[in-house]
Parts: structure tokens; sequence; C-alpha cells
């Protein structure tokens, strides 16, 4: 009786089709002549190829909210689980380097303005409310559109109202309020559009400030106080305020 020549198995065949083994001299040879093992081969190839493009990055998430956590505007509870993600990720983490290297600059909470000296905390977005005419900066608006961050130590309302003159522009409102305590806050307020800063100025000793805002878009503020930056603050700019 001629004894048959035994066919590599299906778990030989995934592993060497995953990279994860090398084919000893005999295996190699039997597979270089194994008509059979070659089809078999070549059917995981092919099944692998419809999963991995059916299944592709299906955990991964959304290019938006990748972006959105790169710049640091995500809730904390959801920027936790994005962060867990990209740690063991490295589809995620090669778009975030490229994210990076189209941008030119980092988000605002990884760039330092003369604040290597304080931490920095990030605000997470508690609300989003109409105020009536009497909040809104001037007065004379039927309504003001305002969002409301809070950090551990420092609570910051943005106010925004479209004005008047020129046409298309906002003026923005950032009030910088400490928790459980009054008195003075002294620092400076950069805006950003597109990774770059399009305005600094300076809180008064109440912490309150006004920024004109030109066109619509996406911004970003980080305020930075002397003990401390706040970061993760951001609005969208797409119509006047209701």
């Amino acid at each position: 009786m001629v004894e048959q020549e035994a066919h590599l198995t299906d778990n030989v065949l995934l592993s060497l089709l995953n990279d994860e083994i090398v084919l000893d001299s005999d295996a190699e040879a039997h597979l270089r002549h194994c008509s059979r093992c070659q089809a078999r081969l070549q059917e995981m190839m092919e099944l692998h190829a419809s999963l991995s493009k059916l299944l592709y990055r299906a955990t991964c998430p959304a290019p938006e909210t990748l972006e959105d956590y790169w710049a640091g505007r995500l809730p904390a509870a959801e920027e936790k689980v994005v962060r867990s993600h990209v740690n063991r990720c490295p589809f995620c983490q090669d778009e975030l380097r490229t994210l990076q290297a189209r941008s030119g600059n980092a988000p605002e909470e990884w760039v330092s303005f003369a604040t290597d000296s304080v931490p920095l905390i990030r605000a997470t977005l508690i609300q989003t409310v109409t105020l009536p005419a009497t909040w809104a900066i001037r007065g004379d608006t039927d309504r003001a559109q305002s969002w409301l961050y809070k950090s551990d130590r420092y609570d910051v309302l943005l106010t925004l109202e479209k004005n008047s003159e020129p046409a298309g522009n906002y003026l923005l409102a950032v009030q910088v309020m400490p928790q459980g305590k009054a008195g003075v806050v002294e620092g400076k307020v950069y805006l950003y559009k597109q990774r770059r800063v399009v305005n600094i100025i300076s809180l008064n000793s109440a912490g309150f400030c006004v920024l004109p805002v030109v066109g619509n878009g996406v911004y970003q503020l980080t305020v930075h106080l002397q003990e401390v930056a706040i970061g993760g603050i951001s609005i969208t700019v797409e119509k006047p305020p209701l």
C-alpha cells in the first residue's frame, strides 16, 4: 500500500495567510507541488479578502468622530471610549497622524502659548440654550445662542449673536466664572478656526470679553489663565442665532 502524503491543515494554512508562521522546507515543498493545498489556500485568501472588505474598520469611530477626538471636542465619556479604541487600533492611529500632517498644526490642546508651567484642564459642554434679549451682548436682538461649558474649576459661558455691521459677522461673548468662589479672573482667550489662531483678547477683571467672529464654520477656544489653561471648547456657526 502506498502511504498518502499528509496535507497541510487548515490551521497551518490560516497561520500562513496571517503571516504568523514561516513554513519549513518540507511544508514549503509540499505546498509548491500540492494542487489540493494550493486550492484550499486560495479559497481561504478569497474568503479573507471578502470578510476584510465587508468588516473593514467596522468597529472604528466615524471619521467625523475621530476628527472631533483629535481636536478635543468630544464629551469626556465619549472621548474615553474613543481613546481606548485608538490605543489598540493601528488604522485609527494612522488616520490621526494623517490629520496632524494635513493640518500642519496640532489642535489647541497640544499647542503651548507660554502655558508649559500651568496644567491644562478640559471643559465639557453641559447645555445649549437660547437666551432672551436681555442676556444678549448688546441687548438689541430678539435671541442669542449660548453654550455652557464646565471644567473642574471654571464654568465658561459663550454667547453668540449676529452683528449687523458688517453683514455675515457675529459677536461672541466669553464669560469665565470660577466655581465656588468670587474674585478677579486674569487671562486671555485664544480663538481658532481650522487650527489657526484668528484672534486673541484679554479678559477683563470680571472674566468677560467679546470677540468678533467672521463667517460660518467650526471655532475652538482656549482660555489661558494664570494658574490653568482651559481647552476642549468649540462652537459651530452655521446660521444666525434664532
